[in-house]
């Protein structure tokens, strides 16, 4: 477990310095050191900062060593104060949010804030040093300078620094602000120290717990669904909460959440009046659903598809447009992986006018997205889609020639081996929406593959839609659309956007963003 909050702490910290040097614009003096003005004598910095809250706006930028192929723009962020801790908060700007100790020196109505960080990011290590340096012009506000030295043992040194204003701010902050509507609870057991009902749970084992409404959740444990139509979130202070209410409606359960991150921590559940204890480590995360749209297509899903390439049963469900049972037409069909997350997404097809047929295509057993939407499973994964379930919906349905693919985060990743695999002069798929792809878990020979292939002029075009996040996938998403660029090829249409959500929170975004341009 100590890996798994490595690896995510490596990620919050990666973000953190993606979003300063992203948050800026350039300056003629940014290389000039901020001073005040006339202070007044009687402004002094704070002795401590424990329990305030400070707002930052960036205004100007340097860089100062190594290469940043970033988009520079202005930003805003908040730090949070609390004991030996400081929680830096982006989510409002770019989705990103992390915490960690450091240290600060005040000297009359100036104060340095020090971070200094090592961490594992992706199997690389990276080593961060972060100063902010205060000015207060009034007791409450000033300007500030950010520098950042990062030595990632892949990526090499970088160096550079943020100047801005800030002041302090009443606002507080608050883990699960939003609550838990739209959000997935991971728990990760790592003790159970009672089981009466002999539940298969055993340290390692995760579940997830998926939160619909502001009333209803439910998770799966050994194939049997546990809901509640009661829960409540209660705040205990800013790091504690509490989630109770009855499992089948007589059964109760407590889960008490510590948060050491804005987005994991620790847990203790207690289920049946102490029939099942346990502890553990938590992750949270959110997405953005689709907005709701009563359709007048027939959407039929729980249907099943057993591949004889993955040896894996794929759930899916098939939406038809409102015009399918009256008319002869054929339709254009588009092709959604990570379909238990994305199934819903045929109700903002129908409600942009779009008449196509949606097929959202589930992952199967739990994370088996992992073996097949990368190499070497991928291979499996790509030949299931080809050669079996796209000839099985385009044999029981009328469709034309018009593919469209979806994917996102992983999914993505196997986007681009479709690409790659565009050898014919008439594409297989006319269109590619890719959301804050994974294109760094892509192999050299996938990239040399694609740029051959695409390079190629096409009998008709391919529309190749992506988006990216700071806090997610954005570096690798911006390598990938560079790829493309330099292809010089005018068969390829190319649209990128950016998004200030998290990783998670991408999907519904992208394809709002690109659905009216899909034809």
């Amino acid at each position: 477990m100590n890996k798994l909050i490595q690896c995510h702490f490596g990620l919050l910290v990666t973000a953190f310095l993606l979003f300063l040097s992203s948050c800026t614009s350039n300056s003629a003096d940014s290389n000039k050191k901020q001073t005040a003005t006339n202070p007044s004598s009687s402004i002094s910095a704070p002795v401590n900062f424990q329990g305030t809250a400070l707002a930052f706006d960036i205004n100007k930028t340097e860089l100062v060593q190594g290469a940043d192929p970033r988009l520079a723009r202005d930003g805003s962020f908040k730090y949070y104060f609390f004991a030996d801790r400081l929680f830096i908060d982006g989510r409002d700007y770019n989705g990103f949010a992390w915490g960690s100790e450091y240290k600060s020196v005040n000297n009359g109505n100036q104060s340095e804030i020090v971070q200094q960080l090592k961490v594992q990011d992706n199997g690389a290590n990276l080593e961060i040093t972060v100063k902010t340096q205060l000015i207060y012009l009034t007791p409450s506000s000033g300007t500030f300078e950010v520098d950042v030295n990062q030595n990632h043992s892949i990526a090499g040194l970088l160096h550079y620094r943020h100047a801005g204003t800030f002041h302090s701010t009443d606002n507080k902050l608050d883990m699960m602000a939003k609550g838990l509507p739209n959000s997935n609870l991971d728990l990760i057991f790592q003790n159970i120290s009672a089981n009466e009902k002999n539940i298969d749970l055993k340290p390692g084992s995760k579940v997830t717990m998926t939160f619909s409404d502001p009333h209803y959740a439910k998770l799966t444990v050994s194939n049997k669904v546990y809901e509640t139509k009661d829960y409540q979130l209660i705040a205990v202070d800013t790091f504690n909460k509490t989630i109770k209410g009855t499992f089948n409606g007589d059964t109760p359960f407590e889960i008490k959440l510590h948060f050491d991150q804005f987005y994991f921590g620790k847990f203790d559940v207690t289920v049946g009046n102490g029939a099942f204890k346990a502890s553990g480590a938590f992750m949270s995360s959110r997405w953005i659903p689709v907005a709701d749209y009563k359709v007048q297509g027939k959407f039929t899903d729980g249907l099943k598809y057993k591949s004889k390439h993955t040896k894996i049963e794929y759930p899916y469900s098939v939406y038809l447009p409102p015009n399918y049972e009256t008319s002869n037409r054929k339709y254009p069909v588009l092709y959604l992986t990570d379909g238990q997350w994305v199934k819903e997404f045929h109700k903002a097809v129908e409600a942009h006018h779009k008449d196509f047929i949606v097929v959202a295509i589930e992952q199967g057993p739990e994370n088996r997205r992992m073996e097949d939407y990368k190499l070497p499973g991928a291979t499996k994964y790509v030949r299931f889609l080809k050669e079996e379930i796209i000839p099985q919906i385009e044999k029981q349905y009328r469709t034309n020639s018009n593919r469209l693919f979806w994917g996102a985060s992983l999914g993505a990743t196997v986007g681009e081996i479709l690409l790659s695999q565009e050898t014919d002069t008439k594409p297989y798929f006319s269109t590619y929406a890719l959301s804050d792809g994974a294109f760094w878990a892509n192999t050299p020979d996938v990239k040399a593959q694609l740029n051959k292939n695409l390079a190629k002029l096409k009998s008709a075009p391919i529309s190749i839609f992506t988006s990216g996040t700071r806090q997610g996938n954005y570096l690798s998403n911006m390598e990938f659309i560079n790829r493309l660029q330099s292809l010089n090829n005018p068969s390829l249409v190319l649209k990128n956007i950016e998004f200030k959500e998290t990783h998670n929170e991408m999907a519904t975004p992208t394809f709002e963003a690109y659905i009216d341009a899909m034809h």
